[in-house]
């Protein structure tokens, strides 16, 4: 913190830099694992049959749908980056709410995180329920997919907005270096 916040810049500005970082690391951490997996199971048998097995699926997908697939690829990136978003900048949020504390601050930061991730839960179910009561039945399948995708990242998107806010304010308006 005191290192952080002596740089002339924002707390917005921190709380971005530091979350880049964060999502370099854990893009690059899930890199090392699959290579990783794929140099444990070199030697056994399963693993070019795997390979065989997904290039024959994909041989297999309907012509029609390789617009989709490549749409559905790039959705699916971008929930998995804002879904790593989201969990990093809860952390932040609730490492930032603890040490607002005088006393107790790591306690005080798990205490945030599960009051967090409760009200993140039930909010989340709360609009599970509300996505539920659209009509998507009406939509073709490829296009419900799509919507799915797209509420998804759009839950998401906002509670990393939330968070990131919950985060701005508190280090903006309570920030306690001691």
């Amino acid at each position: 913190g005191y290192i952080s916040f002596t740089l002339p810049v924002t707390a917005s500005q921190n709380i971005a830099a530091k979350l880049i970082v964060s999502i370099v690391w854990f893009f690059s951490s899930f890199v090392v694992e699959i290579l990783a997996t794929i140099i444990l199971t070199a030697q056994m048998r399963f693993l070019p049959h795997f390979f065989s097995s997904l290039f024959d699926f994909f041989k297999t997908f309907p012509e029609g749908y390789a617009p989709h697939a490549v749409l559905w690829t790039v959705e699916g990136v971008l929930l998995v980056l804002s879904g790593m978003s989201l969990c990093i900048l809860m952390v932040y949020a609730s490492i930032a709410l603890g040490h607002c504390f005088q006393k107790h601050r790591i306690l005080m930061s798990l205490a945030a995180f599960l009051v967090l991730l409760m009200a993140s839960q039930l909010i989340g179910h709360l609009l599970a329920y509300l996505l539920s009561q659209l009509p998507i039945e009406a939509l073709e399948p490829v296009a419900s997919i799509h919507a799915g995708m797209f509420s998804l990242l759009f839950c998401c998107l906002l509670y990393c907005g939330i968070y990131f806010l919950i985060t701005k304010y508190t280090l903006t308006h309570h920030l306690n270096l001691e």
